[in-house]
């Protein structure tokens, strides 16, 4: 008989990663979801009837409970505790983005995880497994468009005061607001995913950054609700990344277009419609300069599976996709934006 995986969630503050991360464990006949933490443990009512699972205030509980993998969806500040407790009793780890409020604070999470020689991935990764990245990715390889040049990213949220998910979302003051809890406001909270998606499909790292923040929209935020910052690669290439919280819902949008020496990748994503009939319109085109003409790409709809993929890993049957090392570098691009942009100069990696 197979033995079961147990699992804890410490933090459902980030509602969105930890709600994925809980759906993809209880999918699993082989996992047991033993603990799950949040500071209003009655929101986790639902889940424990489903699972049996115990629930607590306590989020250090979760991290030295008798579990195999901890998942963390805690604010920010309270990571990296939870991730060394985790890391020193031998879990592996799946940890909410970004994993620590500074560099000084991530390399202790580095030095005991790999002291530990355990796991450790973060959600930044997670869309390396969308189906665009991977097929980014395969396509640079491949060189069907050749070797990469430029790329534009972009995406506008809403501001995010809501605590909890629902249609319509539970209003009310988030961590993702607080300086204190978050190192960084509207452009890191999705800029992020784009930085490691860039890394890993060009595989190349961000040498040097500029950029811009603001508060063109909520001017009574602490922390900034726009940001654009242009990262170059140690390959040559330069990326554009804008993310903003300036519109309302439904007015989610999104794009990435990547320019190579021999074609291009376009992708935009938007909100059509009113809540609740609004949904999501993609289009994903590739072009080919030594055929020219867009045609348009049949990819399979995104689905987060960084938990699923970390339990094959645990189980022997994959490699890691991502490592500590690759959020650690996330973070440092991250961080040095906010440099260039306070500073008004370019910061060197």
């Amino acid at each position: 008989m197979v033995r079961k995986i147990r699992a804890g969630i410490a933090g459902f503050d980030h509602f969105f990663a930890s709600l994925a991360a809980y759906q993809e464990l209880k999918a699993d006949p082989n996992v047991e979801i033993a603990i799950l933490a949040h500071h209003e443990a009655a929101r986790l009512a639902p889940l424990a009837a489903e699972t049996g699972a115990l629930v607590t205030t306590d989020y250090r509980a979760v991290a030295e409970a008798d579990i195999d993998l901890l998942i963390t969806g805690c604010p920010t500040v309270q990571n990296p505790d939870l991730l060394i407790a985790g890391a020193r009793s031998g879990k592996q780890l799946l940890s909410v983005k970004p994993f620590a409020m500074s560099l000084a604070a991530a390399d202790t999470v580095v030095a005991a995880v790999e002291a530990a020689g355990v796991q450790c991935m973060s959600f930044d990764a997670t869309w390396r497994f969308h189906p665009l990245y991977q097929h980014t990715r395969a396509a640079l390889n491949d060189g069907s468009i050749g070797r990469p040049l430029s790329a534009y990213c972009m995406m506008r949220a809403t501001l995010p005061d809501f605590v909890w998910y629902g249609n319509p979302f539970e209003h009310g003051r988030s961590w993702w607001l607080d300086p204190q809890q978050a190192p960084g406001g509207g452009w890191l909270d999705h800029a992020i995913y784009f930085v490691d998606a860039l890394r890993w499909a060009m595989g190349s790292e961000v040498v040097r950054v500029s950029g811009e923040i603001g508060n063109l929209r909520h001017r009574d935020e602490a922390h900034e609700d726009f940001g654009v910052a242009t990262m170059v690669f140690a390959n040559g290439s330069i990326a554009t990344i804008e993310v903003t919280w300036h519109v309302e819902r439904p007015g989610f949008a999104l794009a990435f277009e990547l320019v190579g020496s021999d074609g291009e990748l376009a992708s935009q994503s938007r909100i059509e419609g009113a809540p609740p009939e609004a949904t999501s319109v993609t289009t994903n085109r590739q072009l080919s300069y030594a055929a020219p003409g867009w045609r348009d790409l049949e990819l399979p709809q995104p689905a987060g599976q960084l938990t699923t993929h970390m339990l094959a890993v645990m189980r022997g049957e994959a490699e890691p996709v991502a490592t500590i090392a690759d959020a650690r570098a996330n973070l440092a691009a991250c961080l040095a934006f906010y440099t260039a942009a306070r500073e008004h100069r370019s910061v060197g990696l």
